[in-house]
């Protein structure tokens, strides 16, 4: 019934995020002659590459006009951009199948790894799946440009290169995939090697995202690639704990008529505590470990300074019995300590290579709990304690750095 105003077009890129501008803003022309009906705008996109446009990529025309106060907003249409010479193909039910095959550095098939594939930008997930035991993922695409990225770590916008997953550094992430048509594509990859002096952290997570994918294909997409950090890092700090390998050393003065004493690191067990007489400065005196019903007794029975003959641990506090008559003498702590968290990959736990791969049997074990699987973690958990077990009995296995305690076998 009228022209309208304020005539507007906004041309979008297809899958780009809700926040992205429009890639042109062309001005709609008002067709005056008397045979159009009115309101009748046409709008001219020249969709060049100085204005934005990319060859392989689908478009989408918005358009609005204020028609009495009211603001109608339309989708006109879409196209596509095709190179100059290059075939046109409808831009309707495009659905071309598209072959990835993944091999190693041997030309070997790199089964079980998932992948993402995303339009050119990465704004926008297109497919994801599994490569099956050629090494193969077989997808419908649109003709385009995409990004293509595998591994457990495989979100939009991460590091580029060295990606990881299922024993592989995928070191193309994100690999550039052009689909026109029937499309088969190879990309190439490297096999991780265990044949060194331990495994690294990212070797870790990535026997454990395998042995995930093994275990429980179905479940494998739906547990996040933090969640394997977690369990790494949990396994990590059990096995440490097991061992008692982390130990530390910590020196603490005594200050007259006072018991408690702060131990100025992360000690999660106390396993010895010796006191230097200022007498006898080189004479160590083994005091000895009290439960807390046996320190509220001693504490009951009378509590005045001396010599230290007793201890009991709280938590990050040591308690003396009794409480030394001295300042300045010297109370040494010996204790297992609390490993700081695996965070590059290619940090490496710090106990001998042949019980790394224990930590993986427990990021497993955590992995079978999360899913419900309890047999299977108790399973696992009584062969780690099995191996620790032989280990700490092994009599020639001898740790003696200055901050460790020599481990006899007894």
């Amino acid at each position: 019934a009228a022209d309208g105003s304020s005539p507007a077009v906004a041309v979008r890129r297809c899958g780009d995020s809700a926040s992205a501008d429009p890639v042109l803003t062309p001005t709609p022309v008002l067709l005056s002659a008397s045979a159009y009906p009115n309101g009748c705008y046409e709008v001219a996109v020249e969709a060049t590459e100085e204005n934005g446009f990319a060859a392989g990529e689908t478009y989408a025309v918005f358009a609005t006009v204020s028609v009495d106060d009211e603001d109608p907003v339309g989708l006109i249409g879409e196209f596509a951009v095709v190179a100059e010479g290059a075939s046109y193909t409808s831009v309707t039910n495009i659905a071309n199948v598209v072959t990835l095959t993944m091999r190693d550095e041997n030309n070997d098939p790199v089964p079980g790894v998932r992948l993402a594939v995303r339009n050119s930008s990465e704004t926008t997930l297109v497919a994801v799946a599994i490569t099956d035991e050629d090494g193969r993922a077989e997808l419908q695409l649109d003709d385009g440009t995409y990004k293509v990225r595998y591994g457990p770590a495989y979100a939009a916008g991460g590091p580029e290169g060295r990606g990881l997953g299922g024993g592989y550094w995928f070191d193309g992430n994100p690999y550039t995939l052009v689909v026109s048509g029937a499309t088969e594509a190879t990309f190439s990859c490297q096999a991780i090697s265990t044949a060194d002096a331990g495994l690294t952290y990212g070797k870790l997570k990535a026997m454990v995202h395998q042995a995930i994918i093994r275990t429980w294909p179905e479940l494998a997409r739906l547990i996040p690639m933090t969640f394997i950090e977690e369990w790494v890092n949990a396994g990590y700090h059990e096995l440490d704990l097991k061992l008692k390998w982390s130990r530390t050393k910590v020196q603490l003065e005594t200050k007259a008529s006072t018991a408690n004493y702060a131990i100025p690191t992360t000690v999660r067990e106390v396993e010895e505590v010796v006191w230097y007489d200022d007498d006898a400065p080189t004479v160590p005196v083994p005091l000895a470990p009290l439960s807390l019903r046996q320190w509220l007794a001693k504490m009951a029975e009378a509590n005045d300074p001396g010599r230290p003959t007793h201890y009991m641990q709280h938590g990050s506090v040591l308690y003396l019995y009794p409480a030394p008559e001295d300042d300045g003498e010297v109370i040494e702590v010996w204790g297992v300590m609390e490993p700081s968290n695996l965070v590059g990959d290619e940090e490496m736990p710090g106990f001998p290579a042949n019980l790394h791969i224990l930590i993986v049997d427990l990021a497993v074990a955590y992995a079978a709990e999360h899913v419900g699987e309890l047999a299977l973690a108790q399973s696992l958990r009584r062969h780690i304690e099995a191996t620790v077990h032989a280990e700490r009995m092994e009599t020639t296995t001898v740790r003696n750095s200055v901050e460790r305690l020599r481990h006899d076998g007894i």
